[in-house]
């Protein structure tokens, strides 16, 4: 097999694009297509739902500044299935909520969760895989960021628009968490595998020294990545 092919990390660029995908399109691309449906569902003021809005992406701003030092404590693989599991969940609240400050409450986990799916996560993931073509590969990835949104807003609204409430947006909460979460543990082996052939697949896995974190890393990459 060619060894541009077989090098691990351009898998590893394939389960990312796919975490940035749901990462952007339910935590970043969502909120402005909920503002809509919510105060429409509910007959609040838009002050309100875009002050939650606000509140969501506050919340992530101060997340996002902690993530290395989340990384270090619990390492990136528990950190990223944490982060979709509470994405799911805040968009769950955002559709179920009756009062607003169970609205307002929504917005903690979903604020706190796509951040750990977007781009400081992303950059974490695949950094430890390439020297010279790092930029390339977090071009690809960065990719899914856009098809987020490119995918999943008319989804949001096609879904909101089939019923009276915004509850459809439910049923995307269990695939974001098993493709971007509970793959890591299944597919640990895959990954040791993968190491052990690195040395010749590719000019960067040369070097004698293994990059800091690289086992946490390469958990938390098949963890966005697709089954065959």
């Amino acid at each position: 097999m060619n060894a541009s092919t077989d090098f691990f990390g351009w898998r590893v660029v394939g389960g990312a694009f796919v975490l940035a995908v749901f990462g952007w399109g339910m935590g970043f691309y969502g909120p402005p297509v909920y503002l809509h449906a919510v105060q429409e569902a509910r007959q609040w003021s838009v002050v309100l739902v875009s002050a939650a809005v606000t509140l969501h992406f506050l919340v992530g701003a101060v997340v996002v500044a902690n993530l290395p030092a989340l990384y270090r404590r619990f390492g990136l693989p528990a950190v990223t299935k944490t982060g979709a599991l509470l994405l799911g969940v805040g968009v769950i609240g955002w559709a179920v909520a009756r009062e607003p400050w169970q609205l307002l409450l929504a917005t903690l986990p979903s604020g706190a969760g796509w951040v750990a799916m977007g781009a400081a996560a992303v950059n974490a993931i695949i950094a430890p895989w390439f020297i010279h073509k790092r930029p390339a590969a977090l071009s690809l990835a960065y990719n899914g960021a856009s098809i987020g949104g490119v995918v999943f807003s008319p989804l949001w609204v096609a879904a909101i628009a089939g019923s009276i409430s915004p509850s459809p947006r439910r049923s995307s909460a269990p695939p974001c968490w098993w493709r971007c979460g509970c793959c890591p543990t299944s597919s640990s082996r895959a990954h040791q595998a993968a190491w052990a052939r690195r040395p010749t697949a590719s000019p960067q896995a040369r070097r004698p020294r293994r990059p800091r974190r690289h086992g946490l890393c390469q958990e938390a990459c098949s963890g966005a990545t697709m089954p065959s």
